[in-house]
């Protein structure tokens, strides 16, 4: 399941996602991220995971393709894991810019993925 949460900034995707994602779950979504690729050419998106995080790597797998890695700058993982599994995420998200954040610290990721320095 997934829940899109629309942003002023329109370049900027906020996705909360949990269990394990469907048919409908992965044409919605890309659908999502290659409109915002196709109107901005470069996004960034604060991807919150609710529990259990197992299912981050397979939400990794359903988001991000080739394509839509080249248009994406920064990626905000609002996750509670463990190590293993950000340390996955990360390495099939190269080269975009990803940083893991608690979900007690979901504002400062917010910031972060805008462009500030947190």
């Amino acid at each position: 399941m997934h829940s899109y949460y629309p942003h002023p900034i329109d370049w900027l995707v906020i996705l909360l996602v949990s269990g394990v994602p469907d048919a409908v779950d992965r044409e919605s979504v890309r659908y999502l991220l290659e409109n915002r690729l196709a109107e901005h050419n470069r996004i960034s998106i604060l991807l919150q995971f609710d529990p259990p995080a197992t299912s981050a790597m397979t939400w990794s797998q359903t988001l991000f393709d080739e394509h839509t890695l080249s248009g994406i700058e920064r990626v905000a993982l609002v996750i509670d894991a463990e190590e293993g599994i950000i340390s996955d995420l990360e390495r099939d998200l190269l080269p975009v810019a990803v940083r893991r954040f608690g979900f007690s610290e979901r504002e400062i990721a917010l910031a972060w993925i805008q462009g500030g320095k947190a």
